[in-house]
């Protein structure tokens, strides 16, 4: 008491909801509904309140599945 001020960095830089991440009222939850590689990074959460500070890291790693990128005769008929 009082309930803490929740603010989110991305590998150190402050995040704001927009377009790629939406921080829910309250700053608990934040999501990132279309990830993309360069959303990977180290997230953090620092809560704040008059008692003092205390914060949590996430590591975030995003995958993507390979793809075989070619025209024509640069693209083999077989890949295995």
């Amino acid at each position: 008491v009082p309930p803490p001020t929740l603010t989110w960095y991305k590998d150190g830089q402050r995040v704001s909801s927009n377009d790629k991440v939406l921080i829910l009222p309250g700053g608990r939850v934040l999501q990132i509904p279309r990830a993309h590689l360069e959303d990977s990074g180290r997230y953090t959460c620092m809560a704040i309140n008059e008692a003092g500070e205390d914060s949590i890291q996430y590591d975030i790693r995003v995958l993507i599945p390979p793809s075989i990128r070619g025209t024509g005769s640069d693209t083999p008929e077989e890949v295995t």
